[in-house]
């Protein structure tokens, strides 16, 4: 084994999974204390953005199947449990003390005034602070699911992310273009 592999294999990879259940009644007069008497919901307030239909279930035991080398599971959520315990002990009873739930005041610490929220990104913004995380970690939605076994480097080389991606040109021109066409219809055609 050379150093880089090494290197990968002796830092720990956790993972990260952000979990709600829209059908708790809890967190449903939590969110509608907040929407009021707004009878149009905004779309990320929508009651299926919360639905769960138990597909954290499958995104945990997925990992632990496809992913062993993951050496913590954290699930962040607001007060809830999805109750995975009898999941892991029947089937990976080894990992049960590598599972932990992580309410939203611990990842909010010295900002739990701005609690409740429900929003996913401000959510994912603060999952760095959850209390003994590796510096690498995977970031999953309860709805991600591995289908097959996976290595550490498909995640991280050199104790760096992998980014998948394509570089796209600078929309600058199409700014300019967008500009001109509008300074033209304004002061030219005054439409």
């Amino acid at each position: 084994m050379n150093l880089q592999n090494q290197q990968i294999a002796n830092e720990p990879i956790d993972a990260v999974i952000a979990w709600v259940d829209g059908s708790d009644p809890q967190l449903a007069a939590k969110r509608n204390r907040f929407l009021g008497r707004n009878t149009n919901t905004p779309p990320g307030a929508q009651a299926t953005r919360f639905a769960s239909v138990n597909e954290i279930r499958y995104c945990v035991l997925a990992i632990m199947r496809f992913a062993p080398f993951i050496r913590n599971i954290y699930i962040i959520t607001d007060g809830q449990d999805p109750n995975l315990y009898d999941d892991i002990r029947t089937y990976f009873p080894e990992r049960l003390n590598s599972f932990r739930i992580v309410d939203h005041k611990e990842i909010f610490e010295g900002f739990e005034n701005y609690l409740p929220t429900f929003n996913s990104i401000s959510i994912g913004n603060m999952i760095w602070r959850i209390k003994g995380i590796s510096n690498n970690f995977i970031y999953f939605n309860d709805d991600t699911i591995l289908v097959r076994p996976v290595e550490p480097t498909n995640f991280f080389i050199n104790n760096k992310p992998v980014l998948r991606g394509k570089w796209v040109p600078s929309p600058i021109f199409r700014i300019a273009w967008s500009a001109i066409r509008i300074g033209i219809n304004k002061h030219i055609l005054r439409n």
